[in-house]
Formats: structure tokens, C-alpha cells, sequence
């Protein structure tokens, strides 16, 4: 039975999402290492993000140069997207240039993996993060983009931007980062201070319409430091789970959905109602009732609707995400692995000419693209498809 061309361009785009992400997954990236400069020196700063006006600032880490980068889409955009370039990789490992880990896709569940599971870590923190932040600057979603540096050592990129371009940060309502566990979550609490209003929770929700909901268990992330100028500064989960270990995992299936949600958020249907500065939580009285005797200062979770208590209490179950490839065993889907873009070109032209047909040029070999940048190419350590990963319509590169 020949395949439909619905379940033949899913399984394309499947297959391209997942290679782009392992890609970032297997740079292992510590804080201002030989690897890390390296990954963003040559992949970071691509020539189509420096074409659409890409900037650095004079950010410096334990006396290595190293700035913060910067990406503004649309003329007067009042969202701030935050990711981070570090991650916390093992630093007894010698993480020199262009070091990679062996990245696999655990068909039986979704969910990218390390295959070493003895090291730390996967790199989903946050190299999700950067993915969704190329995923949106692709599809021209107007937003500020910053690829923080230093988050994992304390958050030192951002306090740095925070300290000196703040007047950039008060142009922006809402600061959005792409740094949390789970699959539920809009942090409205960092630090021990209110971030997010429920107002904005409520209303980013119902946009994303993927059942979120305000939690208030933020730890840090680099909004955190955004507070004093940016009135709503959360964290929304990107579905990584167990991270900073080597049993770190990501969910393709729901990250993959989140973006898609993200790309049609309205922002001017989203609500800004939190006061800048420091705002603390109301106190609660502590309960001594669960944790094995420690107690519980807040139980947050008691206080949503009762219909909602099982989705909170259950949410580290994983989803079943085998509907889209019901009919797809694992050698289907590597089949041809290398160069599938090609391969899916030419099958749809064999299979279906007379309802598709590739522009000109489309079918070509895409091991290398030569950037002609200001940094130096070394052809063995090329991203090989930025064209194709930038290829769109939807924003200008000229």
C-alpha cells in the first residue's frame, strides 16, 4: 500500500526536526569552553541570522570574550524570547573543539537521548531552547531573540545585559524564556519572587491552547534577572525531563507542538499585568503532612480546580506519542536516513508529479554550504544546510 502524502510529509518533517535538534544536542557546551566558543562561532552565528542584523555585546566570562547575541524580528516587537548557549556538561571531560556525543532517537517512546548514559548531560538545557528560538526566527515571529551566554554558572550573561542595557529591556511586555522542565508549565515564581502575573498565565494559555498552567516552583533562568524592567518574565516548558544528568531526555512529539502553537500566538491578546520590580508571594501556612515528615510550605497544587489535581500529580507521565508513526517500525524510519531530504523529493516527484513538483534547483546535494562570512570556514565542521534550514518565505535575508 503506497503511503499518503500527508504521512509522507509528516515523516519528512519528523525526521528533519529531529536531526536539526540532536545536532545542537551533540555539542557538549560549558560555560565560555573550547567547545562552546566553537559551536557558537560557527553555528550560532550563522550568516542568515548576521544577515537579518545579528549583534554581540562585550560580555566577558572568567576573562574570555564571549558576548550575548541578539536577533530583533519586526520593527517594534514587545516580546523578549531567551535561550542559553552553555550547558553542564562533565568539565573533567576535555570539551575541545568540535567534541560531539552520539545522539539517538528512542523510537519506542519519542524522546531524544544520550546514548552514554554515564556522563552528563543530553544538552536539552537548553539546546531547546535554541532550537525553538531558530524555529520562530524562521517562521518571522516578531520578538527579540537573545542567545544568552553563562546562564548555567549563575545567570552572568543575562545580569550582565540587565545592568547594561536596561533601557533595552523596557521596551518589551513580556519575557519569555525557553528553559523548562515537564510539559505543563508557565512559571510565575524565580527566585523566590513573582515573575508572571495569572492573568498572563491565563491568557498565554488559552493562545498556546495546550493545557498549561501557572507553576510557581521556578528555580532561575536568565529572565529572572529581568524583573526590574519587563513585566511578566516566566519560563515555559519545553519537554525535557531528569536534566543536568545522563539520563536527560527530550520529548520530540510535544516540543515539536509547542512551536507549532507558539508560531500562532497573538501577543496583543496576551495580558501584561505584573507590576515591575520586586513582588513576593503571599506567605502561606506551612503544612507538615507529606515529604516524609519535612513538610510543605506551599502545596500549590492544592490550590487549582479540583479536575486539574490529577493532571499535576501525574505530570512526569510520559505521553503516548505513537499515534504519528503507528505505521512506521524503526528501519522505516532510518531508512535512507542520510540525504532524506533528496530522497523525499525525488519519491514525491516519482509517486505524485502531477500534484507536486520541487522548484527549480530544490533537488541538489546539500553536504556543504559555503557561508562567505567573516569568521574563517573549515568545511569538515559545517552546519551543511542553514539554506535549507532557513529556507522560508516568511522573512527576508537580503
Amino acid at each position: 500500500m503506497k503511503p499518503t502524502i500527508e504521512f509522507i510529509e509528516e515523516t519528512q518533517s519528523l525526521r528533519k526536526d529531529y536531526r536539526n535538534i540532536a545536532r545542537i544536542f551533540s555539542y557538549g557546551r560549558p560555560a565560555e569552553s573550547d567547545n562552546e566558543t566553537y559551536y557558537v562561532e560557527r553555528y550560532v552565528k550563522n550568516p542568515h541570522l548576521i544577515k537579518l542584523g545579528m549583534t554581540e555585546d562585550n560580555f566577558v566570562y572568567q576573562g574570555k570574550a564571549g558576548g550575548n547575541l541578539f536577533v530583533k524580528i519586526g520593527k517594534d516587537p514587545k516580546v523578549l524570547f531567551s535561550c542559553h548557549t552553555d550547558t553542564v556538561d562533565t568539565r573533567n571531560i576535555d570539551w575541545y573543539n568540535g567534541r560531539q556525543k552520539e545522539i539517538i532517537l528512542d523510537i519506542n517512546d519519542m524522546r531524544i537521548k544520550k546514548k552514554d548514559t554515564s556522563t552528563a548531560c543530553l544538552g536539552a538545557d537548553d539546546g531547546t531552547g535554541i532550537w525553538l528560538c531558530w524555529e520562530l526566527i524562521k517562521a518571522g515571529v516578531e520578538g527579540f531573540y537573545i542567545f544568552h551566554r553563562a546562564e548555567e554558572v549563575g545567570g552572568v550573561g543575562s545580569s550582565y545585559i540587565a545592568n547594561n542595557n536596561s533601557t533595552e529591556l523596557e521596551k518589551y511586555d513580556f519575557a519569555v524564556a525557553f528553559d523548562r522542565k515537564d510539559n505543563f508549565s508557565i512559571i510565575t515564581q524565580q527566585v523566590g519572587q513573582v515573575c508572571a502575573s495569572q492573568e498572563f498565565v491565563d491568557s498565554l494559555s488559552e493562545q498556546l491552547g495546550m493545557n498549561h498552567r501557572a507553576d510557581p516552583t521556578g528555580s532561575f533562568t536568565d529572565t529572572a534577572n529581568y524583573t526590574d524592567y519587563i513585566p511578566e518574565c516566566t519560563n515555559l516548558s519545553v519537554g525535557y525531563f531528569n536534566a543536568h544528568s545522563g539520563r536527560e531526555e527530550q520529548d520530540l512529539v510535544y516540543v515539536r507542538e509547542l512551536r507549532d502553537a507558539l508560531i500562532k500566538v497573538d501577543w496583543s491578546k496576551v495580558k501584561a499585568e505584573r507590576n515591575v520590580g520586586v513582588s513576593l508571594p503571599p506567605r502561606t501556612k506551612p503544612t507538615y503532612t507529606s515529604n516524609a515528615g519535612m513538610g510543605n510550605s506551599n502545596d500549590w497544587w492544592k490550590n487549582t480546580p479540583s479536575n486539574d489535581r490529577d493532571y499535576y500529580s501525574n505530570y512526569s507521565k510520559k505521553k503516548d506519542s505513537k499515534e504519528k508513526i503507528s505505521k512506521m517500525n524503526r528501519a522505516n524510519f532510518f531508512t535512507g536516513y542520510d540525504n532524506y531530504e533528496v530522497k523525499y523529493l525525488e519519491y514525491m516527484v516519482d509517486n505524485y508529479g502531477d500534484k507536486f513538483m520541487p522548484t527549480s534547483g530544490q533537488i541538489e546535494s546539500i553536504d556543504m554550504v559555503n557561508l562567505h562570512e567573516p569568521f574563517s570556514v573549515d568545511k569538515e565542521i559545517m552546519y551543511r544546510d542553514w539554506q535549507y534550514f532557513f529556507d522560508t518565505n516568511t522573512i527576508t535575508l537580503e
